[in-house]
């Protein structure tokens, strides 16, 4: 899986809710699969910030999607789909 490594500190903006990581606060990003994939995303330490979305064609580089160590599947993707319409049908 592609891993994306950030520069020292950029982690701070994902602590505090947002959900998108711009192409200047990325270190390295290592066993790029393809241009758009999904990835693993790591802190300057080493440290396993989540899962998301990689674009190396947008300046909103990668997209959040969990902070657990979890597959990014048809099932992932279901069970999100149907919380979101829950939440609207309220």
């Amino acid at each position: 899986m592609t891993r994306i490594i950030l520069k020292k500190n950029e982690e701070r903006r994902l602590f505090g809710g947002h959900s998108w990581v711009f192409s200047n606060e990325i270190d390295k990003i290592e066993e790029l699969e393809s241009d758009v994939c999904i990835s693993s995303l790591f802190d300057s330490r080493g440290n396993f910030l989540g899962k998301g979305f990689y674009n190396k064609h947008s300046l909103i580089a990668y997209r959040h999607l969990t902070s657990k160590e979890e597959e990014i599947d048809e099932k992932f993707l279901f069970k999100r789909l149907s919380r979101a319409n829950a939440l609207r049908k309220r």
